[in-house]
Order: C-alpha cells, then structure tokens, then sequence
C-alpha cells in the first residue's frame, strides 16, 4: 500500500483550515478508506483534538524517539501512538506540550512519512499557517496541497504570495488547489473572480452554516458526522 499525502495550508488564520481538514479526513474515513489524520500546525496546540474530543496522551514526537531508539516493527510502534477516532480514521498531534517543539526534525518526519505510507490509504496533514523547515517537508512528500482560503481581499492578497513563495520552490501550480470556505458570503468577493486573480483551481467551494459549524465544535463531532444532512 502506498498512500496519497494530502497538505492542508493556509498562511491566514481563521479561514477554518483546521475544521475543514477535520471533516475532509473523517469523510474520507467514512468512505472505506485507511485514513490518517496528522496535525503538524504546533502553533494551534489543542484545536484539532477538541474538534474530535479525543484526549491525547502521545505524539508524533513520542513516536519518533521510539521509532529511533526501538528494534520493533516501525508500523507497530505507529499503531502503538495513534488514536482511534470513532469515524474510523486514526489521529496523532505532532507535540502534546511545547517542550516536544525541539524533537521534531525534517529527517524524522521525513522517514515517518515513508513508514506511515505502508498503511494507510490517505495521509491528511494539517501544516498549520507558517513556512518552516517541517512544513516543506510534508509538502515535499505530498501529492496535492490544498490551500484554503475565504474569499475576502485580505484572504486573496495573502494566498497570492503564499502561492508566489510555493512556486518559487518549485512545487507546481497543477499541484496546488484552493479550497473556498464561506464561499457565498454576503458582502465578500465572487469565488469566480477569485480563482481568476489567483490563476488555481478551486477544487471546492463550501458554503457558510455559521450555525452548524459551532454545534459541531459545542459537541466536539465533525459536522459531517454531527449534521450529516447540513450544507456542508
């Protein structure tokens, strides 16, 4: 088995990049398919955990030192820190506490990428809003990255040179697709004229449930297991 990587970036916050890639791996889950959800975004701490009320005990960071240190099967100590969430899909956050900041490293994330690959269908990996040397290494070992965006100048100057900076490391264009949350929102820029000043493909276009979305979160279920039937 080899997986499909798929990064979730945005170098805005508050576009909902983490609640989009909550449900979009939860979906994927939910489909059949071996998914897992890994939160690389270090700067949000809990965020995604909450969104899916699951404790976290262990890390990626954990496992890494494990990984390092052990003569074990590299995929049974994966398993051994991964937390099963109830859609089927597994999750681990990259630290648990500030202080595992230091334990991560391109070279370690790197080689478990490559193990995880082994596993699972999907690998969805949330990268936070920030360039750093971990961020480009998950994009380096990705298939697409899905950028998401709302569509507000402010959103569209910034995803601009966010796709700038992309395509001056060479990452192709036709590997870059746009997300487009609260796409229809009143008063807001027409995702069409978006995707024009941006020259990407939006991939989806997902519409506003302000009401929906903060059950969800209230109850710590993903919207499309807490509102099946919802908008979203």
């Amino acid at each position: 088995m080899e997986s499909k990587i798929i990064s979730i970036f945005s170098n805005k916050g508050g576009v909902g990049k983490t609640f989009f890639a909550v449900n979009f791996a939860t979906a994927l889950a939910l489909s059949g398919s071996k998914v897992l959800l890994l939160d690389l975004d270090i700067q949000a701490g809990q965020d995604m955990a909450c969104m899916l009320n699951l404790s976290t005990q262990q890390s990626l960071a954990e496992a890494l030192t494990e990984i390092r240190d052990s003569d074990t099967s590299n995929l049974d100590i994966i398993k051994k820190f991964v937390i099963s969430h109830s859609s089927g899909m597994d999750f681990l956050p990259a630290i648990t506490s500030a202080q595992q900041i230091s334990a991560l490293t391109p070279e370690d994330v790197k080689k478990f990428l490559k193990i995880a690959a082994q596993s699972y269908d999907y690998i969805i990996t949330d990268l936070g809003y920030s360039f750093s040397e971990i961020m480009l290494t998950a994009l380096d070992h990705s298939n697409i990255i899905l950028l998401v965006a709302t569509p507000d100048i402010l959103a569209v100057c910034q995803l601009k040179w966010c796709i700038k900076i992309l395509l001056g490391m060479h990452f192709p264009l036709a590997m870059i697709k746009l997300v487009l949350n609260r796409s229809e929102s009143q008063g807001c820029v027409a995702w069409q004229e978006v995707c024009d000043a941006l020259g990407i493909d939006i991939i989806c276009r997902l519409p506003s449930d302000g009401k929906g979305v903060g059950v969800s979160l209230e109850h710590g279920v993903p919207y499309v297991l807490d509102n099946p039937r919802g908008p979203l």
